[in-house]
């Protein structure tokens, strides 16, 4: 029975579960999945320090500098990042100070170097200065005790920094997924190789390839399959070693589609959660379990196979992976084109979101050709339109929601 799109999403969700938590070091964490919420020991910053490099010293002895009536406080040292506080400033005096110095004791502002003029320890200043400029005050970023980041965070380059930043030395992350893909069909040909008639290139296995790398999980590779029951038999077995198994072709109603046999004679243990959603393009598409294996089986068209890839199993593989946030965003934006869709399928057609030439804003700009068959239809794009379910057109300037991919 065909299903809505919702619907497959929600079956999804209640057959995921989260992997393993492993405690890793930190400098191991990297693009892995955050596993808990890290609260913040200390204040950020630690300690008053400064912003700039220049010059710290009281605002009150600059009350009446000027262009025309310059004030000279006397260089009393130099303070770096990292130096202790064994020096302080009083009036008419001042201490150099490099970004991140610690402000001594006495000072209450700094005023940058490039608004100061040195001649030996004296330096002049030109205008006034404010208590607190150029100070980076205690705490002023974040309170220690505060959440600083949530569980379920993928750990980029800023996370990462801020883990270290919380003194993490070993964090706790949800195991990468193994994620098994295996390539079915008798026409597929891999590059390098010469093709006989009736056969193609295996262009799905560089590109599901491609995108679960992107993801960043652990991927093993089963290759081609060829049409024959006792040779996808073993493979499908080796698939289910993995926390999720993908099968590109063989799912849909052919007369080699040994795969659809399989699954639906219950092969391993195999329970469907469902077969075919009401969308286009991507109709065909099966999940369901195999043990503690999350298994889906994808069309062989190769825009089929990526569209299924990125609405149902990248938010599945997030989900599983522990991400907080695992399903595909949806922005709202303005058509610039037409689209002519057949209902009632909820079509994702490729397009681009990009700043329109005219008005500057950001609009979704459409591909001309929307066949399942042509990779092609991807070039350029960096999302998918949604056209609803209950619409036959979407026309320039209507609203539409747009997936990114």
């Amino acid at each position: 029975m065909m299903i809505h799109y919702e619907e497959a999403l929600q079956k999804i969700e209640e057959a995921c579960e989260a992997l393993p938590v492993d405690e890793v070091f930190l400098r191991e964490a990297h693009s892995q999945v955050l596993a808990e919420d890290v609260f913040l020991p200390e204040d950020l910053p630690l300690f008053d320090n400064s912003a700039m490099d220049g010059y710290a010293l009281q605002s009150k002895d600059l009350q009446s500098a000027s262009e025309a009536s310059p004030d000279t406080l006397t260089c009393i040292g130099t303070i770096g990042a990292g130096d202790s506080l064994d020096q302080s400033v009083s009036s008419g005096t001042c201490l150099k100070i490099m970004t991140g110095a610690p402000i001594p004791a006495g000072a209450d502002c700094v005023v940058p170097v490039e608004k100061t003029r040195t001649e030996g320890d004296q330096v002049t200043f030109k205008q006034s200065s404010n208590a607190g400029d150029c100070i980076r005050r205690k705490g002023e970023e974040m309170r220690a005790g505060g959440l600083l980041v949530e569980k379920g965070t993928p750990i980029d380059g800023i996370v990462w920094g801020l883990l270290a930043t919380a003194n993490k030395a070993k964090v706790k992350v949800t195991r990468r997924p193994k994620v098994a893909i295996l390539m079915t069909g008798n026409e597929l040909v891999e590059p390098g190789e010469d093709l006989r008639p009736g056969e193609i290139r295996n262009s799905n296995g560089f590109s599901m390839r491609g995108v679960l790398n992107e993801l960043g999980v652990e991927v093993i590779d089963l290759g081609v399959g060829a049409d024959d029951r006792e040779e996808l038999q073993t493979k499908l077995k080796k698939g289910c070693e993995s926390d999720v198994l993908i099968t590109v072709g063989g799912v849909s109603a052919g007369d080699f589609d040994h795969i659809r046999d399989l699954l639906e004679e219950g092969f391993l243990g195999f329970e469907e959660l469902f077969y075919k959603v009401r969308i286009r393009p991507g109709k065909p598409v099966r999940c369901g379990t195999m043990g503690k294996t999350l298994m889906f089986g994808l069309p062989g068209n190769p825009v089929s196979c990526l569209v299924g890839y990125h609405l149902f199993v990248k938010p599945a593989l997030k989900k599983i992976w522990g991400f907080r946030n695992w399903r595909n965003p949806v922005y709202k934006t303005i058509l610039k084109g037409n689209i002519k869709s057949p209902a009632p399928f909820l079509n994702f057609w490729r397009g681009e979101l990009a700043p329109d030439s005219e008005s500057g804003k950001w609009v979704a700009i459409p591909k001309d050709k929307a066949s399942s068959s042509m990779l092609t239809t991807f070039l350029g794009a960096n999302g998918l339109i949604l056209v609803p379910i209950d619409r036959a057109e979407v026309v320039d300037g209507d609203s539409v929601d747009f997936i990114p991919v």
